[in-house]
Parts: structure tokens; sequence; C-alpha cells
């Protein structure tokens, strides 16, 4: 048949996506809630087609459908592997999906319908980007009003991440198709602070791993800056480079920029031994990275590696110790010590002078998958005893709701020396030991380090300046917290968990 001389017109090629996009959209509906099959559009005809049965009782919570004359191609596996700090992922070749929150039953699909964009979800099936737009349908009486994904009762988006975690699961199988990545809005740093608006491009945490037979690898990066007063510039916007060995990761490089750059610099570094190699390199600590390449011998081979046990990562947020100040090094952190030595993978938000237990923050921290929380921001809020008393607990709380079974850590800000601070740390420690106990004395998983001793006997080698760790308190640091998960571990295989 020839298509072309239907009536109606093709959903992905014939309507149009709208007048004031990105603001409004038009978008084409596929399924609703009361659905027990998927739906889908055929690509040749633009009819409706049934996909599949539900696998399971879940069903879609929201209208769900695509966005007309839209493509996830080059340009959403551009933005997905920038997002990632990857380059393998490529675009699914599909209209870009999007879910529409409305409080009326619409009974079926095959709709258009006007809604405004609020966020989205980033999710990767296998390879390829899958994310969903998040939008709320016009006028709607209950959720037309709003206009960020922050407003969205966190029940909903839990119930909609679940949803795209598990639709595609296969009965009896246990592999995991669909992977949930995070959460994104208009500017949720902005909403935060300037301050965690200020830092957040910066890279810290941010790492790339691969398995190669090349003999060399070479990378080009574009970046803001070269280096800080207090960081040293291997830290501040160099890349360093471990290699996977029967023993554990071992640092084999650092590519150093030079002092005086012009917005870029490039490195080679030749391993000088027989491949495979196991890759991994840490990004910049305090830096904002807006372009980065890594070139390869064009003969060699290019794999999937990852260093880590378990997918799900250990979720870290606090001060500029957290985000690595002062290390000479990415990769001697304290939260990346901590990750190369458990084998797991962390997400650092360490903002420096910007943490301070903001509600936005929390909320977007909640939303996050992640095996384990660790706690450590009281360091910026030494000097406003005040709010740290009505922020923390609440921060755990806003936490743990959301994660009711991971372990979360709370550490106290490792003072070693005096402060810059009026006020005597030994209060900033009894405030955040007294979320500690509330959480202990209700039986939740969770666990304290002082840091008020870390360094009471190695302050003149643990510090570079007054405050700031360096390479020796930070590994001071990681070993407590090792320390403590291996505890954790510990305590489960005793109660056979």
């Amino acid at each position: 048949m020839d298509y072309s001389k239907a009536h109606k017109a093709h959903p992905w090629h014939g309507i149009s996506l709208g007048k004031n996009v990105p603001d409004e959209v038009r978008a084409f509906i596929e399924i609703v809630p009361t659905d027990t099959v998927k739906y889908e559009v055929d690509k040749e005809s633009g009819y409706l087609s049934l996909d599949r049965p539900q696998k399971f009782s879940n069903i879609v919570p929201s209208l769900y459908g695509f966005l007309p004359k839209t493509y996830c191609g080059p340009k959403m596996a551009e933005l997905t592997n920038k997002a990632l700090v990857r380059f393998d992922v490529e675009g699914d070749g599909d209209p870009l999906d999007i879910c529409i929150l409305t409080e009326k039953d619409v009974t079926h699909g095959d709709i258009i319908v006007n809604a405004r964009p609020i966020g989205g979800l980033r999710l990767l099936d296998h390879n390829q980007a899958d994310d969903k737009i998040i939008a709320v349908l016009k006028s709607d009486a209950v959720y037309g009003m709003m206009t960020d994904i922050e407003q969205v009762p966190p029940a909903i988006i839990r119930r909609l991440i679940h949803y795209f975690s598990t639709y595609k699961d296969i009965p009896g199988e246990h592999t995991e198709r669909m992977k949930f990545i995070s959460i994104y809005g208009p500017d949720v740093a902005k909403d935060v602070s300037e301050g965690v608006f200020t830092l957040h491009r910066h890279t810290s945490g941010g790492r790339v791993s691969f398995e190669t037979d090349s003999p060399y690898v070479a990378i080009y990066v574009k970046c803001d800056s070269v280096a800080s007063s207090t960081m040293p510039l291997t830290a501040y916007t160099a890349f360093d480079l471990y290699l996977d060995r029967e023993d554990g990761l071992e640092f084999t490089n650092v590519f150093v920029p030079p002092v005086s750059i012009d917005g870029a610099y490039q490195g080679i570094f030749h391993f000088g031994e027989e491949g495979p190699h196991k890759v991994l390199m840490h990004f910049p600590l305090y830096n904002s990275v807006d372009a980065f390449y890594i070139g390869l011998d064009g003969d060699s081979e290019l794999q999937q590696y990852s260093p880590y046990a378990e997918e799900k990562p250990i979720v870290y947020y606090g001060s500029s110790i957290t985000q690595g100040g002062c290390v000479s090094r990415p990769g001697n952190s304290y939260p990346a010590i901590v990750s190369r030595i458990l084998k797991r993978d962390f997400l650092c938000l360490g903002f420096s002078a910007g943490a301070h237990g903001e509600e936005k923050m929390a909320d977007y921290i909640a939303s996050l998958p992640m095996s384990a929380f660790v706690l450590d921001y009281d360091h910026n809020d030494c000097d406003n005893l005040e709010r740290l008393s009505e922020k923390h607990g609440k921060f755990y709380d806003t936490v743990r709701r959301a994660h009711p079974d991971i372990p979360i850590i709370i550490m106290s800000a490792p003072y070693a020396a005096r402060t810059f601070f009026d006020n005597h740390p030994a209060k900033s420690i009894k405030i955040v030991r007294g979320t500690y106990l509330s959480a202990k004395k209700a039986g939740e998983r969770v666990y304290f380090i002082n840091g008020g001793n870390l360094f009471a006997k190695n302050k003149d080698v643990a510090l570079v300046d007054r405050i700031h760790p360096g390479d020796v308190g930070h590994l001071m640091m990681a070993k407590a917290i090792i320390r403590t998960f291996q505890n954790i571990e510990k305590a489960a295989i005793g109660h056979g968990e």
C-alpha cells in the first residue's frame, strides 16, 4: 500500500511540534495509565500497533507518547555522553519520548495534546540514550501551574523512574535492560544557591574508563582556567590515569597542562607494554571541562570496561574537602580513594563554600540512585550553627525517606587546627552527631565518623592550610570511610543478609 496517499497525517512526520517550542509542545500520546498492553506507532504507516503486553502488573503512571518531528540521533548522543562523561552512547533512532502529568482520566491514546515541559529523566537502554521528557498538561487543574520538575511530588517521580527502569524486563531473566541515570530540570543548580550554580560545572568525581590494545592514549582538553591560589595545577586542571592490574588500580600517569594555556591543552602517554589495557581516567577537581577528546591508535580496538563491582554509586554531599581541596591529583580525593579500594562507583557533590543543606539539594539527592550516602557538609556551616541545626537533620530525613534501606554515613568536618570561625568546632560536631543519634535510635542503618579525631596527631602532615587536608589527610579520611564500609559488610554477613 502507498501510505503517502493516506488521509491521516503521520504522527511522527506530519504533525507540527507547535509554535512556542520549547515552552509549549504538541505531543502524540500512544498509551495511557489504563492500558494493559504497550502500543507503539508503526513507523511506516503511522497507525498504532500493539507492541507487547505489559510483562508485570506495573502500568505507565502518566500519558506516554512522543514529540513529533524529533529524532534521537547524534545530538541526543552528544548531550548524553557529555552529561555522563562518556563517548560510547548512541541515540536510539526514535522520536523523543514524553510523559505528561494530568489529574484527568484520559481513557485512550492516539490523540494529540498540548503540554509544557518541566524536566526529564535520563535513561539508557543498553548503550542507547532513551530520555523521557516530563511535562504537564496545559491548563491542567492540578499540574498545570508547575514549571519545574522539582515541584512534582517525589512519589510521582519515583513511580515514573520505577516504571521505566522495569517495563522492558523479561520474566525469569535477571539482566537489567533499562538503566535510570538522573533527573534534570530547568537550572536546578541555580535554584539551590549562587555558590552551587557557580561550581556545578566543575568535574570533580568525573571519570571515563575503557579497555584498549592501543600502544598509547592521547587527550585534548578545553577548559575554563588553569589553576587557583590553593590548588596544585595537577589537581585543578589535569587528568590522571590508572591501569587495572591484578592487585588493583595503579596510578600510572598524569596529564599535566602547561602553566599558561589558551583555553586548551593536549598530552600523550605511551603504555610501554603489550595490551590490552584497562584504563580509568579522573577528571579535574576544580575546573569546567568544555570539551574532552581521547586519541588512540587507528588500528586499535576499544571495549567497554568498568572497574566497579556494584552498579549504583556511593553519593557524597559536602564542602570543598569533599570536592577534593587541596590534593595534588584528582585521584587522591577521598571519594576517589574509597572508590578504587572498594571497587565502588561514586558521585561527588562537593561544593566549596556552597553546601548549606538546602532543601532543593536534599530533594535532588534523594531522587538519585545510590547504594550508600555520605553526608559531609557541616564544614560550610560551622559559622552558622543555627542554620546547621535547622537543616542537617532535615537533609538526612529527606534522603532517608527516599532510600529507607541503604547505609548512610554521617561525617563531621575534620577539624585539626584553629579555624577561621568564632564558633568552637565541638558545637557543630554535637549537632551532626545529634542527627546520627536520632536516626540510630530509630533503628536505621546510619553510621558516624567523628572528623574531629581524624587529624589530631597528624595535623602537621595532614593539612595544606588551616582547614583543607592534602593527600595525607584525604587518605586518612578515606581509610576511616573504608573501615566503616567494611564494618557494615561484616555486620550484614553476620545477620545473614
